[in-house]
């Protein structure tokens, strides 16, 4: 196995252990604020903070080249796990908002730098099987982390209550009828999927010790802090890349509206803690299946058109979940069912583009601006998702069901942004993606 080969495997175990605590982050985290009414605020803030961990992140990053990937990314792991003891010890929401924060910093961080990293050490080739093995593994571990997070939180209830699972399991439906003692109970059993994370972290830091890198990795001789500054001015000659901050910009501030509460709707229609797990794990198999269907659907019609295409259908998808639950009666079970169903495909064929927007992004970019560009697009949704969590906080959060009202909105910012990318305006001939790479400016 060449030097190479290695590294993308040792990442690809990484990747698996970050991907753990985005289950958490995702699944968990959210119920876990949204339970208390002292720290219900911070979920509708949630956006805010994932913005300013990609803004920070996307900064970060781009000193990889001076700092390099090892050092960088070691950090990153000791941002991810030192934010648990918070959860588990303290109580104020600054603590807990500097928490989610640091959280944020930490996985953007590891999102951002595994688009150069893959490009370093992956062949023209390989590429598209390198970036799906990647984000795959990323996606079982955040489906572990999902899985692993309700079914611990109703156990140690279960315990510490003195009940049996089934009773436990019935009581995390209604939440917001326990008194304050149960309550407290309830909450302090997070802190069982709080020390699993940790111990799922110290084991992230096994592949960091055999990565093995070299200065020529980074395609320059010397690592010279002061020549990898960014190059704004190449960038803002590019119209694709312009085009693709622009675009990214606003879909980024759509998917904010819905990204971070996924669980929190699925409790709202009175599934009970476990089963919220069980199906934001569906929410994260889906895209498993799917990476490899827009995978091959890439190579026969390109990847931007690819995009483009799974862009407006998601788009028509949150259509009918805002119809659905605006002129319906949402207490009968046919449309809970539905209304889920609809939510986990098209969230599931929206995620399962991981891998295609990594390649787009290399794509339009080139291998100079690779690290730059990656960085940028971070800070682009960074921003996008501190605005996102401002207007869903001011505007959506006050409706009477602003989770749901949410995907309209949505669904008219995605359908006319791949509109656009289907119209060919980042390249000549997208069918043969070796043709696309030959084609850039």
């Amino acid at each position: 196995m060449t030097r190479e080969n290695r590294n993308i495997n040792l990442f690809i175990c990484l990747f698996f252990s970050t991907g753990f605590v985005s289950g958490v982050c995702l699944d968990i985290i959210p119920t876990f604020l949204h339970s208390s009414p002292d720290t219900r605020i911070l979920v509708s803030y949630y956006s805010v903070f994932m913005g300013i961990g990609a803004i920070i992140g996307s900064v970060m990053s781009n000193k990889v080249n001076s700092i390099t990937y090892k050092k960088l990314m070691i950090f990153c792991l000791l941002l991810i796990a030192l934010p648990f003891f918070l959860f588990i010890f303290a109580s104020s929401n600054i603590a807990l908002s500097l928490a989610v924060i640091s959280f944020s910093i930490g996985l953007m961080t590891f999102d951002i730098l595994a688009i150069p990293f893959v490009d370093i050490y992956s062949t023209v080739e390989q590429k598209t099987s390198s970036y799906t093995k990647v984000y795959l593994s990323n996606m079982l571990g955040t489906t572990l982390g999902m899985l692993l997070g309700g079914t611990s939180v109703v156990y140690k209830f279960s315990k510490l209550l003195g009940v049996s699972y089934k009773e436990a399991k019935m009581l995390t439906a209604e939440i917001s009828k326990l008194n304050a003692s149960v309550l407290s109970q309830y909450l302090h059993s997070y802190n069982m999927i709080f020390y699993i994370s940790i111990i799922v972290l110290l084991f992230g830091f096994i592949p960091l010790i055999f990565l093995n890198e070299r200065t020529s990795d980074y395609g320059v001789k010397n690592i010279n802090p002061n020549n990898m500054r960014f190059d704004f001015s190449k960038i803002v000659k590019s119209k694709k890349i312009i085009i693709y901050i622009i675009l990214t910009a606003f879909t980024s501030l759509a998917y904010s509206f819905v990204q971070p509460f996924f669980s929190i709707v699925f409790s709202s229609l009175g599934i009970d803690r476990q089963n919220v797990s069980i199906v934001m794990v569906i929410n994260s198999f889906i895209p498993m299946l799917l990476i490899y269907f827009n995978s091959a659907l890439s190579k026969r019609v390109g990847i931007f058109k690819t995009r483009g295409l799974i862009q407006i259908v998601v788009g028509i998808f949150f259509i009918f979940i805002y119809l659905l639950n605006k002129s319906v009666d949402t207490s009968i079970n046919i449309y809970i069912y539905l209304t889920i169903s609809l939510i986990l495909i098209g969230n599931g064929v929206y995620t399962g583009l991981r891998g295609i927007n990594a390649e787009i992004l290399m794509n339009i970019s080139g291998n100079e601006l690779r690290t730059q560009m990656s960085a940028v697009n971070y800070l682009t949704m960074g921003l996008s998702q501190i605005l996102g969590g401002v207007i869903f906080n001011r505007y959506l959060f006050t409706l009477e069901s602003p989770y749901l009202t949410s995907y309209i909105v949505v669904a008219l910012i995605f359908i006319p942004c791949g509109l656009v990318i289907l119209t060919n305006i980042f390249c000549d001939n997208c069918k043969d993606n070796k043709m696309l790479r030959n084609n850039l400016d």
